[in-house]
């Protein structure tokens, strides 16, 4: 029998058709896991060693870890529940990888799946419960802030929201009260309080949804392509699905509310997208917007842009041929005799900046390569400070870089290590001489691609990389390789963020040649 877990609600904030995919379709036609989720892994187990000693460690507190078993069998999950059961009525202060079960109700026609919960840690505190002066609350071990980055800031996650509030829900069964918080205990061994609640209208809905996409109702969900994807094993499938039907999120900016909006208007594929009459097209999406089908910022230029690629996708489609296109504005870079293109690479998981790229292109010189690195004897402060000093060298050169990442990175590691605000303001502040080339390309270009980064742009456009397995992700575990002994890692890691710099070099160049 198929169960609920903490791990469904997870994955239905990041896509809710992969539920579906997780209960209905064959688990052999998976992809193999990334490397990136593989190293996420790696990080997470290694996070969740150390936070299990701390626990271990709390003086005054008693720790015990209840057996895994068989998490398949329902046997074995009910005797772990038991066992979870009995530590919390001896006031066990921490229980690791308790279990909470509601088992699935019979009907005459069926049986509901039962749900199954591990928290990493049930954690004793004040209260009143059916045990005596004292209850749990759940607590999941992450290996991060507990909170996600955002443009405006950080704020809770709604997929850690949705795991514990899951898990509070079976706690509730035990404790006969409502359960109004959780934590994620972090990377830095800090509780970061969640409020619960588990009468939330949308959190009942989800559950009942799933219930039935366990049963094979999928519930009117599709695959959407998006940039979370590439986390997830069945990406290839949905791909493969999405391209043989022309489905609508394979258009860049196209996720999951704007397709069923389209839908709602009766655009159901890119054909119908692609030979849209425009006019009749905005009136409807406008009354469809007012009716929640779209999101309140859904402009009428967005709408004509959408419509404009679908057609360059059929078009590059039906010729297979490149570059499929449209610039509709002359790039008015500075004309200046130096420029700098800059990457960063980063773990933004571990918050740590490890290196500084930069492709220098100077009138009268040859282009070159420089990069500021944290090696094994050099800090990210050390080299924080070489990068401040280096714009501060640099000051009035234009820095093109590609997407805010560098923006949002160097402001954190200026708050961190208290660097100069006047610095930072005059390469990335208003009218500062940083270059966000991404801005540029959304603002004024189409592309028949469902992505616009900078790997997926520059190699429609003819640049290579030199290693077939170039990514963000590997670069971080190149450089984790790196540190344990590999010296010959940061050799790939310098050509891999050479070759990102020379890239951004190539879409601004690319875009002023083709304007």
């Amino acid at each position: 029998m198929k169960h609920i877990t903490a791990t469904d609600f997870y994955n239905y904030t990041k896509c809710k058709f992969r539920v579906f995919m997780d209960k209905n379709a064959d688990p052999n036609t998976q992809d193999k896991v990334n490397y990136f989720l593989e190293l996420l892994w790696k990080n997470g187990q290694a996070h969740e060693e150390k936070a299990v000693e701390y626990f271990k460690t709390q003086s005054g507190c008693d720790f015990v870890e209840v057996a895994s078993g068989n998490v398949e069998d329902e046997e074995s999950l009910k005797k772990a529940a038991r066992e979870t059961f009995l530590y919390m009525k001896n006031g066990v202060h921490y229980i690791y990888q308790g279990v909470l079960i509601r088992e699935g109700v019979n009907s005459l026609f069926a049986r509901e799946p039962m749900l199954v919960g591990r928290p990493d840690i049930l954690m004793r505190v004040d209260g009143n419960s059916p045990f005596g002066k004292y209850t749990y609350v759940p607590v999941d071990i992450k290996a991060g802030k507990g909170k996600d980055e955002t443009d405006y800031g950080e704020r809770l996650s709604p997929s850690y929201t949705a795991q514990l509030n899951f898990y509070a829900l079976l706690l509730e069964d035990v404790l006969k009260h409502a359960v109004k918080e959780g934590f994620i205990f972090n990377v830095h061994n800090q509780f970061v309080k969640y409020p619960l609640s588990t009468n939330d209208p949308k959190f009942k809905d989800v559950l009942e949804e799933m219930k039935k996409m366990i049963a094979g109702d999928a519930c009117g969900r599709e695959q959407v392509i998006s940039s979370t994807c590439g986390m997830c094993q069945w990406q290839s499938t949905c791909l493969k699905k999405a391209q043989e039907t022309n489905d609508l999120s394979l258009l860049f900016y196209l996720g999951e509310k704007m397709k069923f909006g389209l839908y709602e208007v009766e655009i159901k594929n890119m054909e119908e997208l692609a030979q849209a009459d425009i006019a009749k097209l905005l009136l409807k999406v406008q009354r469809a917007k007012r009716a929640g089908f779209f999101y309140p910022s859904v402009t009428d230029e967005l709408i004509k842009s959408l419509v404009t690629r679908a057609q360059l996708y059929l078009q590059e489609k039906s010729e297979d041929e490149h570059e499929v296109f449209i610039i509709r504005k002359t790039p008015d870079f500075p004309k200046v005799p130096k420029e700098i293109h800059y990457d960063i690479e980063d773990d933004p998981m571990g918050e740590t900046v490890y290196m500084h790229g930069f492709w220098i292109i100077e009138e009268g010189k040859k282009p070159y390569y420089y990069a500021i690195v944290a090696t094994r004897d050099k800090t990210e402060e050390e080299i924080s400070r070489e990068l401040w000093s280096f714009f501060a060298a640099n000051e009035g050169v234009p820095i093109y870089h590609y997407s805010g990442h560098e923006k949002t990175t160097c402001r954190k590691l200026m708050d961190k290590y208290k660097l100069s605000s006047d610095v930072f303001d005059r390469v990335f502040g208003k009218g500062g001489t940083a270059i966000d080339l991404y801005d540029w390309v959304v603002a004024n270009t189409d592309w028949p691609l469902t992505s616009y980064g900078l790997k997926a742009i520059c190699k429609y456009t003819g640049f290579k990389w030199s290693a077939e397995d170039a990514g963000g992700a590997n670069s971080i575990s190149w450089y984790y390789e790196y540190l344990d002994g590999k010296d010959e890692m940061m050799e790939k890691i310098l050509t891999y963020n050479k070759e990102d710099c020379m890239a951004t070099a190539h879409m601004k160049e690319w875009l002023e040649e083709h304007a």
